[in-house]
This record gives C-alpha cells, sequence and structure tokens, in this order.
C-alpha cells in the first residue's frame, strides 16, 4: 500500500476528530496549537505521505479541552474561531476525494 493513500479508517478517524473539534471551547493559545496541527494535515492531504496526516490527528486529538491549562484568570474558553472553521471545512473537502485525487495528479505531473 503506498503511503501516499488516505484509507478509509483514517478518514473516518480524521473526521472524527474535525466533528469532536468543533464542539471544543479552549482559551486562545489553544486555538493556535489547533490551527498549527490542522495546517499540518493539510499539507500532508496536498503533498503526503499520510503518515504525516495520521501524526498530525493524533496530535490534534491530544490538545482536547481536558488537557489545557488556564495562565490567564481572565480569559473563558471559546468556541472554534471561524479560521479554524475554514480549515476543518477544507480539510473536509480535501478528505472527500476529489481535491485530493487532483491534487496528487498535479504533484505526480510534475
Amino acid at each position: 500500500m503506498s503511503d501516499n493513500i488516505v484509507t478509509a479508517e483514517l478518514r473516518v478517524e480524521v473526521s472524527a476528530v474535525l466533528d469532536a473539534v468543533l464542539n471544543w471551547r479552549l482559551f486562545p493559545a489553544g486555538w493556535n496549537d489547533v490551527e498549527r496541527c490542522l495546517d499540518e494535515m493539510i499539507e500532508s492531504c496536498a503533498a503526503g505521505p499520510m503518515v504525516r496526516l495520521s501524526a498530525a490527528t493524533t496530535r490534534l486529538m491530544l490538545l482536547t479541552p481536558r488537557r489545557q491549562v488556564r495562565t490567564n484568570p481572565l480569559e473563558l474558553p471559546e468556541r472554534a474561531p471561524a479560521p479554524v472553521r475554514d480549515r476543518i471545512n477544507t480539510l473536509r473537502s480535501w478528505l472527500s476525494g476529489d481535491e485530493l485525487e487532483a491534487a496528487r495528479g498535479e504533484r505526480d505531473d510534475s
């Protein structure tokens, strides 16, 4: 099996994590960490290998609200900001298959 193939199992895992993230309430620093993971996930969808997508998904799962530490007593956790929701929508689009295959085709042609 190629390292660049997104398996059905990985698609289900990533989708479940993305759904969970949309329900999280994090402090701003937590959302910054989430954005970095999502960016890595998007990059791995475009360029592979898929082991990077799996690793970034695992790191994203570890950012759960249960693990965050309040550093500013005046901050309140908030829902996912627009940039996070946009990245999640981008990932969902990639994982639907069409964009993923198009990007891989372009990469293979070069």
